[in-house]
């Protein structure tokens, strides 16, 4: 059995204001730069790292 978890990371306000539109997000009202999708198996392990995305 495995579960899957997503997660963003929140990062500082950009400086540029067109990277702060691309990293703003309305639904946490905060800036965030990732996201992370984790696979871990019933122990608590990490079987399977998704590549963050913007």
């Amino acid at each position: 059995m495995a579960f899957i978890d997503s997660i963003e990371q929140q990062i500082p306000s950009p400086a540029d204001k067109e990277r702060r539109k691309v990293y703003y997000s309305g639904k946490k009202k905060r800036h965030t730069t990732v996201k992370n999708q984790i696979m871990v198996n019933n122990r608590g392990h990490i079987i399977h790292k998704v590549g963050y995305k913007k």
